[in-house]
């Protein structure tokens, strides 16, 4: 359901059926296939077991990835600059990678970025 919320001047995207459901962001760093798509919305839905990304200005859902066990999603911050930063990139991405929200499966704690959804469409 979208709809535009005078209040505050702002588009909004209500997604039903998202109960308990957790967000983050994901900004592809330049060299992957996703860059000129820009910021996009993670979603990790318990209830469904899924993990999804979305365009948020459309709405539009990219991908899909069925979890089936309890995870959390953990927002890594972007370098001072974000990803136009050479040295910050380049320092960011021998201690991180390139996430910017990662997964943490709960009961094993292996982690892994939430970018590759992406990937195994």
């Amino acid at each position: 359901m979208q709809g535009w919320h005078g209040l505050e001047c702002a588009w909004c995207l209500l997604l039903q059926g998202y109960r308990d459901a957790q967000c983050g962001w994901l900004l592809p760093p330049p060299s992957h296939p996703a860059a000129p798509l820009g910021l996009l919305l993670v979603l990790f839905a318990p209830k469904r077991q899924t993990l999804e990304v979305w365009l948020p200005r459309s709405g539009q859902r990219l991908a899909s990835r069925a979890v089936h066990y309890p995870c959390l999603l953990v927002p890594v911050g972007l370098p001072c600059g974000g990803w136009g930063n050479s040295p910050a990139w380049l320092a960011w991405q021998q201690q991180c990678g390139s996430a910017t929200t990662m997964v943490l499966n709960v009961q094993t704690g292996e982690v892994w970025d939430a970018l590759d959804c992406l990937l195994e469409e």
